[in-house]
């Protein structure tokens, strides 16, 4: 038997997938990397344009690593800080990514106003990582910040629409969060998170008609916030059935216990949202069989 340390519910709680973030699809994969631009900075073109070139393969982790040396040694210009900070996003928990996009909001603002590219990526970085760190003020700013730039972008949707719901304005979530999905009907983030929201709201069933279609086969994400809404419906068999059907090789009960547990909290008055913010600042221990 093997243990496997990971983010705790962190697929659970949102990218929060947001964003992402997790065992699963991650909200991190929806920021957006600002287009190349011809390099203004000292720093050697060579490495500059092998970082773009690793950047637009997928190869991220090691256009991350090309980056962050280069800032060391004072290398990159405002715009290439930025590209660094969206490329850390893919890399990074949102929280962790953050200082480098508040570094380049900083830096670009001295060459006056930001771009629209710019600024978009900026908030985005920023809310998401003040969604991450609970800072929800701060977060539904910057996401409204994106959405004066681009009214549709769906991660700022999405985004917002978890902000909202965990400072308890459930109208407005679920609102942003149906147009989100009308944006993008096959994003799994924003469909768990409307599932939330049901949850939020009392009524798990609705949760488990979004839930339960064949999706949560293809995101952890969806399969523990349907097993959740099981729970809530005091349906433990359901649970553990969908828990066993989509971890397969992992002992399951550490994962049920921890959902009972949530679903405990959630009875007693806490909000699901915060809930399961708070669920995916944690570690749990998956053990394979």
């Amino acid at each position: 038997m093997s243990v496997i340390t990971v983010p705790s519910l962190r697929a659970v709680a949102l990218v929060v997938c947001l964003f992402t973030v997790s065992g699963c699809e991650t909200m991190q994969s929806l920021t957006p990397t600002p287009k190349a631009v011809t390099s203004t900075s000292k720093a050697p073109e060579e490495t500059m344009r092998l970082a773009h070139i690793l950047r637009d393969d997928g190869r991220l982790a090691a256009a991350y690593e090309i980056y962050a040396g280069m800032d060391k040694k004072g290398q990159l210009s405002p715009r290439e800080l930025l590209e660094y900070a969206s490329v850390a996003a893919y890399v990074l928990p949102p929280q962790d990514a953050l200082p480098l996009f508040v570094r380049a909001r900083q830096q670009l603002a001295k060459g006056g106003q930001l771009a629209a590219d710019e600024r978009l990526a900026v908030c985005l970085g920023i809310g998401r990582g003040r969604l991450a760190l609970g800072q929800l003020e701060g977060a539904e700013e910057s996401f409204r910040c994106v959405l004066e730039v681009d009214g549709n972008n769906v991660a700022a949707l999405n985004g917002l629409g978890v902000t909202l719901s965990a400072l308890g304005r459930a109208t407005e979530a679920n609102t942003l969060l149906s147009h989100a999905l009308e944006q993008d009907p096959s994003n799994s983030a924003v469909l768990n998170n409307l599932a939330l929201g049901k949850l939020g709201a009392g009524d798990p069933q609705a949760a488990i008609a979004l839930l339960d279609t064949g999706n949560a086969l293809r995101s952890p994400t969806l399969a523990l916030n349907l097993a959740l809404a099981y729970l809530l419906q005091d349906n433990e068999g359901q649970a553990q059935r969908v828990l066993a059907q989509n971890f397969p090789g992992i002992r399951t009960d550490p994962l049920l216990d921890t959902l009972k547990e949530s679903a405990t909290r959630i009875r007693g008055g806490q909000s699901p949202a915060s809930e399961l913010l708070a669920a995916s600042r944690r570690s749990l221990p998956l053990e394979t069989r």
